[in-house]
């Protein structure tokens, strides 16, 4: 029950989003349906995703006592817990800081999951040091090549 709850709450969203495009400026003389487009597609392909699932929901019959409990709870619950942190800490933090910090914290949680002990000081030292490189490429990506501002966060003093 649960789940269909918070089914009918994001086809809710989905919808509030899907009629926001409508009001993206076009310019005159574009001919490709403009900005809105991509949002379209993806909000419709959400709903039909929705409405499949609510399908296999409603012909099963049964349902899950707490779907819910197990998406806060457990690996899960770690997952959606620390994205939800990398968002709201991306601004004060910064692209760089926040990303390296999420990266660590997964990958370790991750191989502790797994294995029940965090690996050698070498392997760990060999994943920091990759997670850092790689945020450092993405940074340099995105604001070099697409020249796309990032948040800067702590390192906004710096210049770079």
């Amino acid at each position: 029950m649960e789940e269909l709850l918070l089914l009918v709450v994001l086809t809710g969203m989905d919808l509030l989003y899907y009629f926001e495009t409508f009001s993206y400026k076009k310019a005159l003389f574009d001919k490709t349906g403009g900005p809105a487009i991509y949002p379209r597609v993806i909000l419709v392909l959400l709903l039909i995703s929705i409405a499949i699932r609510v399908i296999q929901i409603l012909k099963r019959h049964e349902y899950e006592p707490s779907v819910l409990k197990g998406l806060v709870t457990g690996s899960r619950g770690v997952f959606l817990w620390a994205y939800i942190a990398y968002v709201l800490l991306m601004e004060p933090l910064g692209m760089i800081i926040d990303t390296v910090c999420y990266l660590i914290f997964i990958c370790h949680y991750m191989i502790y999951a797994r294995d029940g002990k965090l690996g050698s000081k070498t392997s760990i030292l060999k994943h920091n040091v990759s997670f850092v490189l790689l945020t450092l490429g993405i940074y340099l990506f995105f604001t070099l090549v697409m020249n796309v501002a990032v948040p800067k966060g702590l390192l906004s003093s710096l210049e770079f």
